[in-house]
């Protein structure tokens, strides 16, 4: 998935560069890069919007192991007040998918009985 390689080798070398130049990481330092992330929670978040079916269940424990993953990155790169519109996204994003795949777990009975 692209947000894991942008967060896994793109961000956290930002984070590194920027402590290592600034000493800290201040929130205009994050200016740029937090309209790139909001674009990609966004996108995903759409997918939680589309139709139900076995891919997008799929595709929604996809983007769950992802998100999973990236916790603790999440929580080291985003975590000052500057970024509280990513936590705040990112946390939506998480419960959209865990339930809307929970419901399409529980549909599959339903629709293997109508086939």
């Amino acid at each position: 998935m692209h947000l894991e390689r942008v967060v896994k080798h793109l961000l956290e070398i930002e984070y590194i560069l920027f402590s290592n130049v600034f000493e800290k990481i201040g929130p205009e330092a994050w200016t740029a890069i937090e309209s790139g992330i909001l674009s990609f929670l966004e996108f995903e978040k759409n997918v939680t919007r589309s139709k139900n079916g076995p891919f997008k269940l799929l595709k929604l424990l996809d983007i769950f192991r992802v998100l999973n993953g990236l916790r603790l990155n999440f929580n080291q790169l985003f975590n000052g007040k500057a970024c509280e519109e990513i936590r705040t996204l990112t946390k939506d994003l998480i419960n959209k998918v865990f339930n809307g795949a929970s419901d399409i777990f529980w549909q599959l009975p339903l629709h293997k009985g109508s086939h």
